[in-house]
């Protein structure tokens, strides 16, 4: 029978033989990754993360449809220092392994076969696009804090803004044309400006939140036939059709 000293130690060994197993499996992935289009990857960029679960990347990262491992990213990340690009990979199928962090923008626009922002950062430092995926149906999974823009633009397929960011400057959702209503973004801080021009199945403005404080846009929504449900401070300029203006609901401010 081991005794308590001998327990601990064949425990540890055992945690130890999975923590490398583990981390020599990231180092694998990561030189298949950095063996893929050599000229353009910086070793030198790239940290094994403390605890030895994620790859950590002092500047910007590049992902292609090559690097792609069943539709997925290549090995998880941790935090970016700089942008993440993963636009125009038609196989990518989950945001599994997104970093947790980008300090600067986070670019998955024409993936064609994403879903689900389901595991995307939870804060990316500026711009935040996701535009053009065709498959794309909600906005769950969306980061907590975008620092500049949030755009969503030109998803044809998206039908609800639930799970949009809490805080951001400027919210974009223009052309989503099967999107009817703004129910989920209540809760969300929008600093400057709001725009869902070209939702032509929009119905209601009902959602919003109480306050912008820069220019609204609603302009080309042929199926919204009232402006009840705009925030009651607009900070800047409200831009609609021409059979809305003067009809500006009670309780509303708009500054200019």
């Amino acid at each position: 029978m081991k005794t308590l000293n001998e327990n601990i130690f064949h425990q540890y060994n055992k945690w130890k033989r999975g923590y490398e197993r583990k981390e020599n499996s990231l180092i694998i992935r990561l030189n298949n990754f950095l063996s893929n289009n050599k000229e353009n990857r910086n070793a030198d960029m790239y940290h094994i993360s403390k605890d030895g679960k994620h790859i950590d990347c002092d500047e910007s990262v590049e992902i292609t449809d090559s690097d792609l491992i069943d539709g997925k990213l290549p090995f998880p990340f941790g935090i970016v220092y700089g942008d993440f690009n993963c636009s125009e990979c038609d196989d990518l199928t989950s945001l599994e392994g997104a970093p947790k962090e980008v300090s600067g923008y986070f670019y998955i626009f024409l993936c064609s076969k994403l879903t689900t922002l389901e595991g995307a950062p939870e804060k990316v430092g500026k711009n935040f696009f996701c535009g053009s995926c065709s498959k794309l149906t909600s906005l769950v999974g969306a980061p907590e804090k975008v620092g500049e823009d949030f755009s969503c633009t030109h998803s044809p397929s998206l039908t609800s803004l639930e799970g949009a960011p809490k805080h951001t400057k400027s919210f974009i959702c223009e052309n989503c044309t099967s999107l009817t209503s703004l129910v989920g973004l209540s809760k969300s801080k929008i600093e400057e400006s709001f725009s869902c021009t070209g939702c032509n199945k929009l119905t209601s403005l009902e959602g919003l939140p109480e306050k912008i404080n820069g220019d609204f846009r609603c302009e080309n929504c042929p199926n919204l036939t009232s402006l009840e449900g705009l925030p009651k401070y607009i900070g800047g300029s409200l831009y609609v059709d021409e059979r809305f203006k003067g009809l500006i609901p009670d309780g509303t401010f708009v500054l200019s």
